[in-house]
Formats: structure tokens, C-alpha cells, sequence
């Protein structure tokens, strides 16, 4: 079953996951991360970081500087630390704030 998963992961990562053009709130995307924990732990554990990360990764984020420090708080209330947050999200965020504030 593992295989199986990984043989998944690996073709969504070569045929799809290019083409959709999205841009993943996490620094690891979703499907390298999904492919760490599989390749670690086993085919369930796998499931369930697809889960959680599923989840996890959907309209309705709210990103937030506090106290110089990006937070990332998901969909579902998970706060994600910095280092965890797309540097792409990060960058654009530091764009569009000194344009409010400005």
C-alpha cells in the first residue's frame, strides 16, 4: 500500500500538480510533504498528513504580521509558524502591507 501511495504522489507531482499552477501556503507543498511522512512512516500516516494538509490548504486563510513575524492561520484555526509559510506568500504580503499603511 505504501508503494502504491508513493507511485501516486509521484505521478500527481509529474502530471498534474504543474499544470494546476497553484502556489502551495506551505513551504514543503503539500505533496513532497505528504511524500516524507509516507516514505518515513507508512502508507497510513501518509493518509493522514493528505489529510490534514487537505484540510488545511483551502480558500479561507488569513495571513498576519505580528510583532514582525508572519502567521499563517488556516481554514480550520491551525496557526503555521513562518518558517512553515510559503516565502511566495510572505513576499506578497510584504508587498501589499506598505501600501495599506501607506
Amino acid at each position: 500500500m505504501k508503494l502504491i501511495l508513493i507511485f501516486l504522489i509521484q505521478g500527481y507531482q509529474r502530471f498534474i500538480s504543474k499544470r494546476l499552477g497553484r502556489t502551495c501556503l506551505f513551504e514543503e507543498s503539500c505533496s513532497n510533504h505528504v511524500l516524507r511522512i509516507t516514505k518515513k512512516h507508512g502508507f497510513s500516516d501518509g493518509l493522514k498528513a493528505l489529510r490534514v494538509r487537505y484540510q488545511n490548504c483551502k480558500p479561507g486563510y488569513h495571513l498576519l504580521k505580528e510583532h514582525d513575524c508572519m502567521v499563517l492561520i488556516t481554514c480550520t484555526g491551525i496557526v503555521i509558524p513562518s518558517e512553515d509559510i510559503n516565502i511566495k506568500l510572505i513576499n506578497s504580503m510584504n508587498q501589499i502591507q506598505p501600501q495599506l499603511n501607506g
